[in-house]
């Protein structure tokens, strides 16, 4: 977690870089001007612009949050997916109830 002082806010974020047998994958966490807040939303960070600029593949993603604790965790995660695997496991158990009721 990063704590970040006035003027400023917290950012995520995902960088993938990507030439023939290079490939980097990172994660970082930091404290932004909130006036950046827009273009690193938007994945437009410094290092993936000069990447992309040097013909590398690149895949940005930003997130900033300016709440107490907002990156606490990883604001990437997806919360679908745990709400799709409890979907899974109910009609699962559905299922074998059905079948065993046969």
């Amino acid at each position: 977690m990063t704590t970040c002082g006035a003027g400023r806010v917290c950012f995520q974020g995902e960088i993938q870089l990507e030439k023939g047998s290079v490939k980097d994958k990172e994660f970082t966490k930091s404290c932004l001007g909130t006036a950046e807040c827009e273009d690193y939303n938007k994945g437009q960070v410094p290092v993936c612009i000069n990447a992309k600029n040097n013909g590398f593949t690149v895949i940005c993603k930003g997130k900033c949050c300016d709440e107490d604790n907002c990156n606490k965790g990883n604001l990437f995660a997806s919360k679908a997916s745990a709400f799709v695997m409890s979907v899974m496991v109910l009609l699962s158990g559905v299922v074998l109830t059905a079948v065993n009721i046969n």
